[in-house]
């Protein structure tokens, strides 16, 4: 069986709940069905806990409110389908409130084990009960699953729980390993690495924590057991095409599966296994030649070179049990905690096994060199910056069965993501209204999502002045699509900052959502709103920088238009015959 530390990625499950008296024959499309719709965060691997694809599952345990048998339903598999996750046998809401326990990957309902049994015949997961898991890790590291957890309690279609948020928490430790060479006379070739003397089969039992916000507490310690007998036959290893680390190597690089060391993590490299308490190795098991170590830890497959053209090989590390080992512990593997090993290669690390087989003590690959000790840091499993598949559109249907102000200062990316991440985005979500448009003239707006990038300056004389038409008279308030648009149309030279908005990507360009309106510039009541939400809803305009006044598309008189500004407290203030900044906008 396998057994692999669940990352820490929060799964967010929108459960949508309606009314209806319909029967369940007739009822299926009706909003008494129980359905879910995940938001996957810190997603590492795709083949598990991405539930983003069509296909993918994750089952629900279901209860009446504060019991604990009986359930409403066991062990139900939900699909995607079309990023709405629905079960084979349609399940509606009682009259009561429900608890529910979330997990994936799935496992089966005969005899509790996972689908697919691994090469060795094992299972990496077997199902006890709703909140009790036998956890082992595959030796094999591309196998090893990352198994999450959540639960929400007394939730019903008649309460305020109706839309529910479900968080899902990394059950198991990652564990990755970076490389580094302070040594200048010496170059190394690293093709594998491994963790040794670990305990390779415990119990996760779900404990008190609370999943159900995305502050919610992680999983602890305690909630595993049978975790203490770490063996020396219990090792993982994986190995790669050979990863060059030059002489004098000060940076620290992950090692990569294509023989390329990164900067970036290669996850496919990466473990994850069963927290546990680990004792460093301080000597061999005994005075037998092939003795393992008395603890834990970490080991290279490599081969030491001098750095010549030709380098020659100084020692070779690559032969079974001969791998260069570095000892690891005196603390616990945690839940959802990410733990990144450096190597200093320059002291050579001991062998793996008892070479000499005369006494005890680890054996120097490189005799009288300094062997430095591995460090590890520690962090929580980081998110990724996007949140599969929460899309504009799946946050666009929720619309109005949620309060999604909480999405405010997110980021988009080119493809329509939603991500922490300002570095690669294309704009930040500026305006939800949850009772309306936010741009009149595009059929269904609600979120308005401002460019972050200010596209350049234009001295924008006489706006709205074309033929006499005032646009706010004509357009109203939310409607810089509409506005923006005219100008344009008008061909003028006078309204540059209007075609500059209107042309930073055509409307389906590849920085515009499919689906979205295109860019326009923010009419002023807009303009006011994301203001306002700097306050309300915590929208972070800090990556404008310092400026002045931003154009808005709205006239302010004959000759006039409206400028914005972060900073202005009031409405927007006019800004003729001046030279302001542009800032696109998209409604969607």
């Amino acid at each position: 069986m396998k057994k692999r530390l669940f990352f820490l990625p929060m799964v967010a499950i929108m459960m949508a709940a309606c009314s209806s008296n319909e029967t369940i024959e007739v009822n299926e499309n009706k909003g008494d069905l129980i359905s879910f719709r995940p938001i996957v965060k810190g997603v590492t691997r795709a083949a598990d806990a991405d539930l983003s694809s069509d296909g993918k599952s994750f089952n629900v345990e279901a209860f009446n409110t504060g019991t604990t048998t009986s359930p409403y339903f066991s062990n139900v598999t939900y699909t995607n389908t079309s990023g709405t996750f629905t079960s084979a046998t349609k399940y509606y809401w009682p009259t009561n409130n429900l608890d529910f326990y979330a997990y994936s990957p799935i496992t089966t309902d005969v005899g509790g084990v996972q689908k697919g049994a691994l090469s060795n015949g094992d299972y990496q997961i077997v199902k006890t009960d709703y909140k009790t898991f036998t956890i082992k890790p595959s030796t094999t590291v591309s196998e090893q699953v990352d198994f999450i957890y959540a639960n929400t309690n007394n939730k019903g279609k008649g309460s305020t729980g109706e839309v529910t948020t479900l968080n899902f928490r990394h059950a198991g430790a990652k564990i990755v390993v970076k490389v580094k060479n302070s040594a200048p006379n010496l170059k190394f070739e690293i093709s594998g690495w491994k963790l040794g003397f670990l305990d390779n089969t415990a119990t996760f039992t779900y404990g008190d924590a609370n999943t159900d916000t995305q502050a919610g507490a992680q999983l602890a310690f305690s909630d595993w057991s049978e975790n203490t007998t770490q063996s020396a036959a219990n090792t993982y290893s994986t190995t790669f095409t050979a990863n060059p680390i030059a002489a004098s190597q000060s940076t620290a690089y992950f090692l990569g599966n294509t023989g390329t060391p990164s900067a970036s993590t290669d996850e496919s490299l990466n473990m994850i296994l069963i927290p546990q308490a680990l004792t460093a190795a301080t000597a061999y098991a005994d005075a037998t030649a092939g003795a393992k170590p008395n603890g834990s830890y970490i080991a290279l497959k490599m081969v030491i070179k001098n750095n010549t053209t030709a380098g020659e090989t100084v020692a070779d590390a690559t032969a079974n049990d001969k791998w260069a080992m570095w000892p690891i512990g005196g603390y616990n593997w945690e839940p959802g905690k990410k733990y990144t090993y450096t190597i200093d290669l320059a002291g050579g690390g001991y062998y793996e096994t008892n070479q000499e087989g005369t006494d005890g003590n680890l054996d120097a690959i490189l005799e009288g060199a300094e062997i430095k000790f591995a460090s590890v840091t520690v962090d929580g499993w980081a998110d990724v910056a996007k949140y599969y598949p929460e899309a504009l559109a799946d946050l666009k249907a929720r619309i109005g069965i949620e309060d999604c102000s909480g999405y405010i200062g997110k980021y988009v990316d080119q493809n329509g993501y939603i991500t922490n991440n300002i570095t690669g985005s294309i704009g930040t979500i500026a305006h939800i209204k949850t009772d309306g448009d936010v741009d009149k003239s595009y059929a269904g707006s609600r979120i308005l999502v401002l460019s972050t990038n200010i596209v350049g300056n234009a001295l924008w004389d006489n706006c709205g002045t074309e033929n006499s038409i005032g646009l706010s008279e004509t357009y109203g308030s939310y409607n810089g699509y509409a506005k923006t648009k005219h100008l344009y149309d008008a061909n003028s030279s006078q309204y540059l900052a209007a075609k500059t908005a209107w042309e930073y990507q055509s409307k389906n360009g590849s920085a515009v959502v499919t689906g979205s309106s295109g860019w326009f510039l923010p009419d002023g009541q807009q303009a006011v709103d994301i203001r306002n939400n700097q306050y309300t809803h915590g929208l972070n305009l800090s990556f404008l920088g310092d400026y002045d006044i931003l154009w808005a598309s709205d006239e302010y008189g004959p000759n006039n238009a409206y400028g914005w500004s972060k900073a202005n407290a009031g409405y927007c203030s006019p800004r003729g015959n001046s030279s302001n900044k542009i800032l696109p906008c998209f409604a969607y």
